[in-house]
């Protein structure tokens, strides 16, 4: 996975904004299909241990932003961030993994907690901030998803992955959504702006779709 920047450019504007409800689609975050058989090796496990812990903390995030500043956008996306840890936690259930969840605020992998109290202290800085951090995040999973994509050839973990990034995708537009209407004209934070730019001229999407068009490995912008 990457190292993160400790520090995440941030709108630091601070204004009183109504913003009304965001429609994103559900994603079909089942992991029905053939049985699989076959054991997940060290990396594809570590993986999925990741992306729970990953999952979990943008629910963190979004719960903590949400009672600061009573936007419906991250009381939504907090729900469907739930959805998302539900899938990961069903595929290691499936695979006899442990489950590295631990109390809202803490995670037992340092980097994940890193980022988690990065976001915080520049999600609590204004509205603005808030709703940066939360595109942020999306782009992070998106990369992080898109790489554990291409890194196994289990369909389980494919489906579960993809589907989960189209999520992701919904989101990213959501905040992107939001900025753009209080007047930020926003600038990608962590993956390329050419991919940003491509997410965002999309539909919004939902359940599966075609796995991983593009490799994003290298795909980060420098960001402070």
């Amino acid at each position: 996975m990457k190292t993160i920047n400790k520090q995440i450019l941030i709108v630091s504007v601070l204004t009183t904004i109504t913003f009304g409800p965001v429609s994103m689609a559900r994603c079909d975050t089942s992991i029905d299909g053939p049985a699989m058989t076959a054991e997940l090796d060290e990396s594809e496990a570590a993986t999925l241990t990741f992306i729970r812990e990953e999952e979990k903390m943008a629910r963190d995030v979004y719960l903590a932003l949400s009672t600061q500043w009573g936007l419906p956008i991250f009381a939504q996306i907090a729900e469907s961030e739930q959805e998302h840890m539900d899938a990961i936690e069903r595929l290691l259930d499936k695979y006899g993994l442990p489950d590295p969840v631990l109390g809202i605020g803490t995670f037992a992998d340092p980097l994940i907690q890193e980022l988690y109290d990065s976001l915080m202290e520049s999600g609590s800085t204004s509205v603005l901030g808030a709703l940066m951090a939360g595109a942020y995040i999306e782009e992070f999973d998106i990369h992080d998803l898109a790489s554990a994509i291409a890194a196994t050839d289990n369909p389980d973990l494919q489906r579960v992955y993809s589907n989960l990034e189209a999520g992701s995708e919904n989101h990213l537009r959501a905040f992107v959504a939001e900025l753009e209407a209080s007047g930020v004209d926003y600038t990608a934070q962590y993956l390329d702006q050419s991919v940003v730019d491509e997410i965002l001229a999309a539909t919004t999407e939902s359940g599966q779709r075609e796995q991983n068009r593009r490799t994003l490995t290298n795909s980060r912008t420098n960001c402070r």
